[in-house]
């Protein structure tokens, strides 16, 4: 159970709390966070170059293009867990 920045375990009769908000410093967290996102964004503006790039597309094998599709798509995903993870700090 967690509760308050808690973690709140019973066991047989004992009662483990332990406070986490002392366990990472928050602004450490956010700038990881921060430069994570920063390296998910070029890689989404990669994958979008690539995908509105008319001669890649003209050229490339259907199956390179759907990969090319699923990464842009795993990017996005990425992005919005980041920016949740962000907004709970």
């Amino acid at each position: 159970m967690s509760v308050n920045n808690k973690i709140i375990k019973i066991i047989n009769s004992a009662v483990i709390e332990i406070n986490v908000s002392n366990l990472f410093n928050k602004e450490e967290q956010l700038a990881k966070l921060k430069g994570e996102l920063v390296c998910i964004e070029n890689e989404i503006k990669r994958s979008k170059d690539i995908l509105n790039n008319q001669q890649f597309l003209a050229k490339a094998p259907p199956t390179k293009v759907e990969i090319e599709k699923q990464k842009l798509e795993k990017y996005q995903n990425q992005k919005k867990l980041i920016n949740a993870k962000i907004k709970e700090l």
